[in-house]
């Protein structure tokens, strides 16, 4: 299948078994932002929903899709003669459809059960896409030009974080997180002495809201 397909195909799974097994499942949205310096603000920003299947006891496994999104900072190249001038510039925009699974292991930590620790190691697979948009300067002549290119990275996750339950008649809650991700763009950046991005064990944030629309029996 080609890049972003199997994001897809994943997505409607997700949709289907939410809409089947309302009583059982639980969707969720979330918003994160990754701590990178190699980025525009130093940091890309990432959008996550899936399912949790919401079983007895401390495991409730869970299967996620997120989205990342971010700019890598400017990569401008001056004249070798004038070092004043500009001779290139790139910007470089990057994207990806990430799915993971976890067995999100989730232990209470108060007598009334409103409050969890929720441990959730992950595999990740993502497929990237990076496009360049570059400029150059000769003279007074201004060319633009764009490439495109595409990867995949597989890798392992962790989140932790508390969970908060927002009332005890319904389902829903509050996961309150921070991670650690190791997804490789550089398998797609454009490798140059000037560009050098490392995007191991990048930590970052997280919300996340779990709801249903069925309320407890």
């Amino acid at each position: 299948m080609g890049y972003f397909k199997i994001s897809k195909v994943l997505f409607i799974v997700i949709v289907n078994t939410f809409c089947v097994n309302a009583q059982k499942v639980l969707a969720f949205l979330g918003a994160g932002q990754n701590i990178n310096t190699s980025f525009d603000n130093n940091g890309y920003l990432n959008l996550s929903t899936g399912v949790q299947y919401n079983l007895e006891g401390f495991i409730k496994p869970e299967i996620e899709m997120r989205f990342f999104f971010g700019s890598l900072q400017n990569n401008t190249t001056y004249d070798i003669i004038d070092p004043s001038l500009r001779s290139k510039d790139v910007f470089t925009n990057l994207q990806a459809f990430n799915w993971s699974i976890t067995p999100n292991f989730s232990v209470s930590i108060d007598e009334d059960d409103y409050w969890y620790l929720a441990v959730k190691p992950k595999y990740n697979y993502a497929e990237i896409k990076a496009t360049d948009r570059v400029i150059l300067y000769q003279g007074s002549k201004i060319i633009r030009s764009e490439e495109i290119r595409k990867g995949v990275s597989r890798s392992f996750g962790l989140n932790l974080g508390v969970i908060g339950k927002l009332w005890s008649e319904s389902f829903d809650s509050i996961l309150l997180s921070v991670f650690m991700d190791n997804i490789n763009f550089n398998k797609v950046v454009k490798k140059t002495k000037e560009i050098d991005v490392d995007t191991k064990y990048n930590l970052g944030f997280e919300v996340t809201y779990y709801f249903s629309f069925r309320k407890k029996k």
